[in-house]
């Protein structure tokens, strides 16, 4: 016993200070953080909702035309996820074609686009924010919804400016000089299947509001618009948009194109009222001569 006491007393002195320091091992025993949990602490670390990213991988000396919002732009690119995997590409098929603003594709996308030049190369970065879409369509339907990042490398082909000229041919869609009711039709049919573009209101049907969009701009009562109906009916708006205007810039800014015929009260702005009530008054219709409004 005595020598047991002995051994024990000569063994505790020999240890050093860090020996006698107990260990506690630590477990990571609790459930792994959920996706909005990350992106949480992303933008708590970011100060704020996280942004896109755009880097111009390559720009021509002498930019001719820059994308603005409205013009129609046509692309290439390459889609990749945040751990640098490629899982998309459009080389190997047609180029896409969209309207910037037009809600044709994601927000980030769109964003990062406006300012391009034409045959620049560029880098865009989207965070899951801005990658969201409802409804995707035939065009987006391989993009994943739940990435934290998604990166776009660019290349911009084709920019086509603005007008109302080319408006005008973008809702003629059979090319006949006159926009007809199976003319709107056929462009939101095609909005919706390709770029899952749909009216802001699910309840409107595409028949209603093709009767509707032509009786508002159809001046002869041919059940047709040609360019000349066209023209003088937005200008007209847009001189009743302006004098309505309150010199602040509000949201849901009226767009060109079909939903055009939304702002219903010709001030430039389509609230959530309009919305609402878009699909009772597209089949309530006008009547046959605007004077009678």
């Amino acid at each position: 016993m005595r020598i047991a006491a002995l051994l024990s007393a000569l063994l505790s002195l020999s240890m050093s200070k860090e020996d006698s320091i107990p260990v506690i091992e630590i477990r990571g025993e609790g459930k792994p953080m959920s996706s909005a949990q990350i992106r949480h602490l992303d933008e708590q670390a970011n100060g704020g909702p996280l942004q896109i990213k755009v880097e111009r991988r390559w720009k021509p000396e002498v930019c001719e035309r820059t994308a603005e919002k409205d013009d129609w732009v046509t692309f290439h690119y390459k889609l990749y996820l945040e751990d640098g995997r490629k899982i998309y590409t459009t080389y190997d098929k047609d180029p896409i074609t969209i309207q910037l603003g037009a809600d044709m594709t994601m927000q980030g996308l769109d964003q990062g686009i406006v300012d391009s030049c034409e045959t620049e190369v560029l880098r865009v970065s989207i965070p899951w924010r801005l990658a969201q879409r409802d409804d995707k369509g035939s065009v987006w339907k391989h993009i994943p919804q739940e990435e934290h990042w998604l990166r776009f490398d660019v290349e911009v082909l084709d920019i086509t400016k603005f007008s109302l000229a080319e408006q005008f041919k973008a809702l003629d869609k059979d090319g006949d000089a006159a926009i007809t009711e199976k003319d709107l039709i056929a462009v939101a049919t095609e909005l919706k299947e390709k770029f899952g573009k749909g009216w802001r209101n699910n309840e409107v049907d595409n028949v209603h509001a093709a009767k509707y969009f032509i009786r508002y701009f159809d001046q002869n009562n041919n059940a047709a618009i040609d360019f000349g109906e066209f023209q003088s009916t937005i200008e007209k708006d847009q001189k009743s948009m302006e004098m309505k205007k309150t010199g602040k810039l509000p949201k849901g800014l009226r767009k060109h194109g079909l939903e055009w015929v939304l702002d219903f009260n010709n001030d430039g702005v389509v609230t959530d009222k309009e919305i609402d009530e878009s699909a009772d008054l597209f089949e309530k219709g006008l009547p046959e001569k605007k004077d009678e409004l």
